[in-house]
C-alpha cells in the first residue's frame, strides 16, 4: 500500500497504449469518421487496460519476472502483427502511419495512466482514513476520538420489562433475547452463555446458566476479556471485564425456522488479546454472502485469567481448572450453541468451527478433548499449530512463583 505504482503499472500502461493506438488508427484506415475513431479508441484502450491488469497481476504471471517480460513482449508482438496486416492491406507507408498514430498511441496512454494512479491514490487515502495509517494492523485512533461513537460502542444490554418486538425475539433455555435488524441481517449480540466468572467463580470452570423466561436486549456486544493493550488494536477502545462470557449470533435470513449450517468463529490474539468486537469478525458481511448460514462469535477468558497454573502454590488445589479455563469457556460456548442454536434457525447437527492463529490452536486442542466430543462436526483452521501450546504449563508455573500469588 505504500507504493503508488510499480513497474507492472508501466507495463499495463504500455499495453493499453497499444490498444488506444490501434483503436484509433484501424477504424481510421477502415474509413470511420474521426469522432467514431475517438470513441472506439477509448473503448478498446479501456478494455485492453482491464485485460492487461487481470493478466499482468495474475498469480501465474507474478510468480516470476520472466513471465512478466514474456507477457509484455507477447502483447507488443500481437499489436505489431495487427498493424502490419492493416498497413499491408491498405498499402500505407509505415512512416506516415507511425507519425499519424503517435498522438493516439502516447497521449491517451499517458492520460489513462494518470487517471488510474489518481484513482488508486484516492482509494489508498480512504482506506488509510478508515483502517490504518501504515504503523499498525488496525488504527482507529482518529475515528474513535469521537466520544459519541465510543459511548455507542460501549452500550450494554438491559433486561426488558413490558412490551418488546416479538418478531426479533428468540426464546432460549437461558432467556428470551430481543435482537436487532441491520439491513438484511439479524443480529443477536451480547448473549451470556455461562455465569459471570467473577467473585467466587474467578479462576473456576464456567458454570451453566439457570433456565429463565426473562426478556433481555441482545443489541450490544458483551465486554471483551481483560487483555494486554496492543498498539493498533481497536479492542483497546472497547470495554473489558472479567464478566466476558458472551456470544453473538448473526443470520442473513428473516426466517429462523429453517435448519441452516452454523459457523462458529474463534477469535485470534495469542491467548493474550482479542475478542468478538474485532471488526474482522463482523458477521454482517458473511451473512450477506452466505445468507443461508448462521454465524456465531464469542469471547472467552485469556491471559492469566484464562490460562494460569496454581498447582505449585499454596491454595492452588482450590483452582484445579485454572490452567485451561479459556478452553473450558470455549466448550461451554459450544454446549450453549448446541442446545439453543435451533431457535435462531441453525442446525445443531451441522456446526463448523473456524479460526486462525490462537483460534486455530484452540480448535486443534478441542478436537483431542473428550469434553468437546459431538459439539461440532467440521473444522476449518489456518495459520496455527498444536505444538505451540507445549510451553504453556511451564510458563504458568514460573509466573505463579512470583510474590504476588503467595496469598492466593
Amino acid at each position: 500500500m505504500r507504493k503508488l505504482f510499480t513497474i507492472d503499472d508501466f507495463i499495463v500502461a504500455g499495453i493499453s497504449g497499444i490498444g488506444y493506438g490501434l483503436g484509433f488508427k484501424i477504424p481510421a484506415i477502415l474509413g470511420y469518421e474521426e469522432w467514431q475513431c475517438g470513441l472506439i479508441c477509448l473503448v478498446v484502450g479501456f478494455a485492453l487496460d482491464k485485460l492487461a491488469n487481470a493478466v499482468v497481476f495474475s498469480r501465474a504471471v507474478q510468480s516470476s519476472t520472466a513471465n512478466r517480460i514474456i507477457i509484455f513482449l507477447a502483447y507488443i508482438l500481437i499489436g505489431l502483427a495487427i498493424q502490419d496486416v492493416f498497413i499491408s492491406w491498405k498499402d500505407i507507408s509505415i512512416d506516415d502511419y507511425a507519425m499519424q498514430g503517435y498522438a493516439y498511441l502516447v497521449v491517451p496512454a499517458i492520460l489513462g495512466f494518470a487517471f488510474s494512479m489518481a484513482l488508486r491514490q484516492y482509494r489508498i487515502r480512504k482506506i488509510r482514513q478508515h483502517y490504518s495509517n501504515g504503523s499498525g494492523v488496525y488504527v482507529f485512533d482518529e475515528l474513535l476520538e469521537k466520544k459519541e461513537l465510543l459511548a455507542e460502542l460501549n452500550q450494554q444490554n438491559k433486561q426488558i420489562h413490558g412490551v418488546y418486538d416479538t418478531e426479533l425475539a428468540v426464546k432460549t433455555k437461558s432467556g428470551i433475547f430481543v435482537g436487532d435488524k441491520v439491513k438484511d441481517s439479524l443480529f443477536f449480540c451480547g448473549i451470556p452463555y455461562a455465569k459471570p466468572p467473577v467473585g467466587k467463580l474467578r479462576w473456576k470452570a464456567p458454570e451453566p446458566l439457570p433456565e429463565s423466561d426473562e426478556v433481555f436486549e441482545a443489541k450490544y456486544l458483551g465486554a471483551s476479556a481483560i487483555q494486554v493493550d496492543y498498539d493498533g488494536s481497536p479492542l483497546k477502545y472497547f470495554r473489558q471485564s472479567e464478566d466476558c462470557l458472551y456470544l453473538n449470533i448473526c443470520t442473513g435470513n428473516k426466517k429462523m425456522t429453517k435448519k441452516k449450517p452454523v459457523v462458529v468463529i474463534f477469535h485470534h490474539g495469542d491467548f493474550s488479546y482479542g475478542g468478538s468486537a474485532d471488526p474482522i469478525l463482523y458477521g454482517g458481511k458473511l451473512a450477506k454472502i452466505y445468507s443461508d448460514s448462521v454465524f456465531v462469535t464469542f469471547n472467552y477468558r485469556i491471559g492469566i485469567l484464562g490460562f494460569i497454573d496454581f498447582s505449585e502454590v499454596s491454595g492452588g488445589e482450590n483452582y484445579p481448572d485454572a490452567l485451561n479455563l479459556g478452553l473450558l469457556d470455549q466448550i461451554a460456548a459450544l454446549k450453549w450453541i448446541k442446545e439453543n442454536i435451533s431457535a435462531f434457525g441453525g442446525d445443531p447437527d451441522n456446526i463448523t468451527v473456524m479460526g486462525f492463529e490462537s483460534g486455530a490452536l484452540s480448535i486443534f486442542l478441542l478436537t483431542a478433548c473428550e469434553q468437546a466430543r459431538g459439539l461440532f462436526q467440521k473444522a476449518f483452521v489456518f495459520n496455527g499449530s498444536p505444538f505451540s501450546a507445549y510451553e504453556t504449563p511451564e510458563i504458568s508455573k514460573e509466573l505463579v512463583q512470583q510474590p504476588r500469588w503467595r496469598n492466593l
